[in-house]
């Protein structure tokens, strides 16, 4: 059995080190956003209540996104999909 077989068939280990940061980043972004709230809402003149809508967005965005760019990175290869993926967040910033 081949080195590429053998990685075809198990857990390549390169995938750790995402997974684990992907794991350990998403409380921290939504405890990034949860503080923000306050003053997000009062450049806009807005309790923080009337932002609460900004978390459920991210999530809802978060939920469809992932699996998409699953999907993309699938049919076109990861490198295809990066560059115009951060194109498209720094447009967005």
């Amino acid at each position: 059995m081949t080195t590429r077989e053998r990685t075809l068939d198990g857990f390549d280990r390169k995938l750790l080190a995402p997974l684990i940061s992907g794991a350990v980043l998403n409380p921290v972004n939504s405890t990034i956003i949860a503080v923000a709230l306050v003053p997000i809402g009062v450049a806009f003149g807005q309790p923080a209540s009337a932002t609460a809508w900004l978390i459920s967005a991210l999530y809802l965005a978060t939920a469809v996104g992932q699996p998409v760019a699953g999907r993309l990175i699938d049919r076109y290869g990861p490198r295809r999909v990066f560059l115009p993926a951060t194109a498209l967040v720094g447009l967005a910033g």
